[in-house]
């Protein structure tokens, strides 16, 4: 099996839809990493780089000795849950709704006798 098909078919393995909860889960220093040549790495650096985007990691070796590795970057979370981002708010000072309105009316144009901007 060609280098090009075993990153396939680990990127196959690999995408969050289809790894169990446990295992998506797996810190990077527990799984299992794939030892790639650095021929290996030069000929297929897209294949790699694709399947280190999905989470696999490797130890690239150099005439048969270890000497680097590729781990992916932790990912961040996209979103927050509703509960995570009223936490985040918990310690912000109260804003008066009508104070800060008439701090930024008199930023954007102070010279402005018609708030009504229909009407200019």
């Amino acid at each position: 099996m060609t280098l090009t098909q075993t990153l396939t078919q680990t990127q196959a393995q690999s995408e969050p839809a289809t790894q169990p909860e446990a295992e998506a889960q797996t810190p990077p220093e527990t799984q299992r990493r794939r030892k790639i040549s650095q021929r290996d790495l030069r000929l297929h650096s897209r294949e790699i780089m694709d399947a280190l985007e999905l989470g696999q990691s490797f130890t690239i070796t150099r005439n048969g000795r270890e000497i680097g590795e590729f781990v992916p970057k932790p990912r961040k979370p996209m979103f927050l849950t509703r509960e995570e981002f009223i936490e985040l708010g918990r310690g912000l000072p109260h804003i008066d709704a009508d104070k800060f309105r008439a701090d930024i009316d008199a930023v954007i144009n102070p010279y402005d006798d018609n708030p009504d901007p229909w009407n200019r």
